[in-house]
């Protein structure tokens, strides 16, 4: 829904297993979904916090939901 009404997507798969995300990544460059609309970020808490800190002082980021993680693992949700 995110992309249909013009936002883009950030998605931080488990750096454990990335396998899932890459392929739905791929599906959806098959059914082409513009590029830069779907991003992948890889590695762990400190990488995401890193760049969602950065983001939100340059009002880039607005929203931000995560899940399958506590909330404990992100700074300022």
């Amino acid at each position: 829904m995110a992309a249909v009404t013009g936002n883009t997507l950030v998605l931080k798969p488990s750096e454990r297993d990335p396998g899932a995300a890459m392929t739905i990544a791929e599906l959806c460059q098959r059914a082409g979904l513009p590029s830069g609309v779907l991003n992948i970020v890889h590695g762990g808490v400190n990488t995401l916090n890193s760049i969602t800190t950065t983001q939100r002082r340059h009002h880039i980021v607005t929203r931000m939901t995560p899940h399958g993680c506590s909330h404990d693992d992100f700074e300022d949700l």
